[in-house]
């Protein structure tokens, strides 16, 4: 099952998805509006992929300042990664001397305070730092499991938000077919149920 294809759009690895065959041309990238959603009795809390609508679904459920500054501490992370998203458009191995200070001033520089703060934390921990019981649940209810850290889950909306890990259109059987009718027109023989 693919949630979320990362580098869907641009980067090295669309590059290879292109290469082995899974993307093409034709092939449809679906942006959803939300990313997930957590329901619990009545209330529903909708991880939107638009900042601006996630931050004011979090508003919605905050209780107290506390909730407040955790939820604009954690905006701020998902917005940094969604305008320097790391990828690469050539192999590291590959980069010249520019092409490094590019990468450092521009790409892991801005994400670094938020890496560095965010990777020490737990998905869960961060959750029971909220007051609110619906953004705990909703927190640690995604499709990133509690005990990953919370940049797992920031970096991953920030990625969504930019519209580079979209979902291909017919899911993992159309991507897996895809991979194997490349495979076999390059010479390639698939033995099922061997």
């Amino acid at each position: 099952c693919i949630h979320w294809l990362t580098e869907s759009k641009f980067g090295n690895l669309n590059k290879l998805w292109k290469e082995i065959g899974a993307l093409d041309d034709t092939t449809k990238i679906v942006n959803f509006d939300y990313y997930n959603q957590a329901i619990k009795g009545n209330e529903t809390f909708s991880y939107y992929l638009d900042t601006q609508k996630l931050e004011a679904e979090m508003m919605r459920f905050a209780e107290g300042d506390g909730d407040k500054k955790l939820i604009k501490r954690f905006i701020k992370g998902v917005k940094i990664c969604k305008r320097n998203a790391i990828t690469t458009h050539k192999p590291y191995f590959q980069w010249n001397f520019l092409d490094k200070l590019h990468f450092i001033f521009f790409k892991a520089l801005p994400i670094a305070s938020t890496l560095k703060r965010d990777s020490q934390l737990s998905l869960g921990e961060f959750a029971q730092m909220f007051k609110s019981p619906m953004l705990q649940f909703a927190l640690k209810n995604t499709l990133i499991p509690c005990e990953y850290s919370l940049y797992s889950l920031v970096s991953t909306l920030g990625g969504i938000a930019a519209q580079n890990a979209g979902v291909p259109l017919g899911g993992s059987l159309s991507f897996a077919n895809r991979i194997k009718t490349k495979f076999e027109q390059l010479g390639g023989k698939v033995f099922l149920r061997s």
